[in-house]
């Protein structure tokens, strides 16, 4: 399954066109990061790279999901760095902790009281 690092790791990828150049900002070795890309390319069932003895090449279905990784990625930033700054101001007992159940499915009433 997809994760946010793995659209991470693309878009460093996508900005250095080299695998182990961008391992070197990242905390993953080449053989993870390629790892990940690969599994990444089955899940979606699509080539983002291809690879030459200078590094990578963006394809055009790479630079599609580049877009939408951008985009998510500059959404999950800016929900963090809501919440971080919303709980600035708040001690540790104020913070809210939850699992999910991927078997169970959210009920707006349920968690309403209604």
């Amino acid at each position: 399954m997809m994760e946010v690092n793995d659209l991470r790791n693309f878009q460093r990828i996508a900005a250095t066109c080299s695998m182990s150049q961008a391992t070197r900002t990242m905390e993953y070795a080449q053989s993870n990061l390629t790892e990940r890309i690969k599994l990444l390319k089955q899940e979606l069932s699509v080539l983002f790279f291809l690879r030459t003895n200078r590094g990578v090449v963006l394809l055009s279905k790479g630079e599609k999901l580049l877009k939408y990784a951008t985009v998510i990625l500059a959404q999950i930033n800016e929900i963090e760095t809501y919440y971080k700054k919303m709980m600035l101001g708040h001690n540790a007992k104020n913070h809210i902790s939850a699992s999910r159940n991927p078997n169970k499915r959210w009920d707006q009433k349920q968690c309403l009281g209604k």
